[in-house]
C-alpha cells in the first residue's frame, strides 16, 4: 500500500542519512524544496501518502538518490557541479519520475516480495480471528528489514537498470517542458557529468547510473521532437548562482 511504502521509505532513508549525513543549512534547504515543489506541480503525482520531502547529503559524491513514498537527496557534491537552476529542476525531476514510477520498491527481491505477501495474507486471517502471534510478527520484521536492504544496496551500490534509468529521464524531459524549465537543462547536466568522468569515477553517480553519454543519445532523440532553445532563463540562474555561493561552502 502507499501508506507501507513511505514508511518502507522513510527506513532508507534513515539507512541514506548514516551512511552520507546531513548538510544541514536551513537556507538551501528552502531553496531545494520550492525547486522541488514546483517540479511537483507538473509530475502527475504532486503528493505521495506521507508527502514528498528533499534534503542534501553532506557527501562530495556526485549522486542523487529517491527512496520510495517520495524522499529525494541530492548531495553537496552535485550542487558543486551544477550550474543553473534549470539543471537543479532537471535532477529532482529524474527522481521524482523514479518515485511515480515505483522503481525503488522493484527493486526488493520478488522471493521476499512473495514472503511479504504470504505473511500480510495470513495477519490479515490471523487479525480477523484475533490470534496474533509472535512469530507471524517476527516473519514480518524480518522481511521488511531485508526490503529495507535491497533498496538501500540498489541506490549505493548498484543502481537501477538501463532501462528505468532511460524511463525517468524521458519523464524528466516532460516534466520539465510542462514547467517551463528547458528539458535541454537535464542533458546540460549530463554533459557536464561526461566531462568530469576525466576525473575520479569510483563511487557516486559513475558507479550507480548508465553512461553519461548512453543518456545524452537518447535525450537528443526526444528533444529533437521538442521545438526549444537552449537559452536558460537569467533570472533563475542568478537566483542559484546567489543561494548556491551562500550556503554551499
Amino acid at each position: 500500500t502507499d501508506e507501507q511504502e513511505y514508511y518502507l521509505g522513510r527506513s532508507v532513508a534513515v539507512n541514506l542519512f548514516d551512511m552520507f549525513g546531513y548538510y544541514s543549512n536551513p537556507a538551501l534547504q528552502k531553496y531545494i524544496t520550492q525547486v522541488g515543489k514546483t517540479v511537483l506541480a507538473a509530475s502527475g503525482t504532486p503528493e505521495t501518502f506521507g508527502g514528498y520531502h528533499f534534503a542534501v547529503l553532506n557527501s562530495e559524491e556526485v549522486n542523487a538518490m529517491a527512496v520510495p513514498g517520495g524522499t529525494i537527496f541530492v548531495t553537496v557534491g552535485t550542487l558543486r557541479l551544477i550550474t543553473n537552476e534549470d539543471q537543479l529542476a532537471a535532477v529532482l525531476a529524474h527522481e521524482i519520475a523514479h518515485v511515480r514510477l515505483k522503481h525503488g520498491v522493484g527493486t526488493i527481491k520478488s522471493s521476499r516480495m512473495s514472503n511479504l505477501a504470504s505473511v500480510v495474507a495470513s495477519e490479515a486471517g490471523n487479525y480477523a480471528l484475533q490470534q496474533y502471534t509472535d512469530v507471524d510478527i517476527s516473519n514480518l520484521k524480518d522481511i521488511m528489514e531485508g526490503a529495507i536492504g535491497d533498496i538501500t544496496k540498489e541506490l549505493v551500490t548498484n543502481g537501477y537498470s538501463r532501462g528505468k534509468e532511460l524511463e525517468a529521464d524521458r519523464i524528466a524531459v516532460e516534466i520539465l517542458a510542462k514547467t517551463g524549465y528547458t528539458p535541454v537543462a537535464l542533458k546540460q547536466f549530463l554533459v557536464a557529468m561526461e566531462n568530469k568522468k576525466s576525473g575520479d569515477v569510483s563511487g557516486g553517480w559513475f558507479k550507480t547510473h548508465p553512461k553519461a553519454s548512453e543518456r545524452i543519445v537518447q535525450i537528443d532523440k526526444i528533444l529533437s521532437k521538442m521545438k526549444l532553445s537552449d537559452a536558460v532563463n537569467e533570472a533563475r540562474s542568478a537566483r542559484f548562482a546567489a543561494v548556491k555561493e551562500k550556503t554551499v561552502q
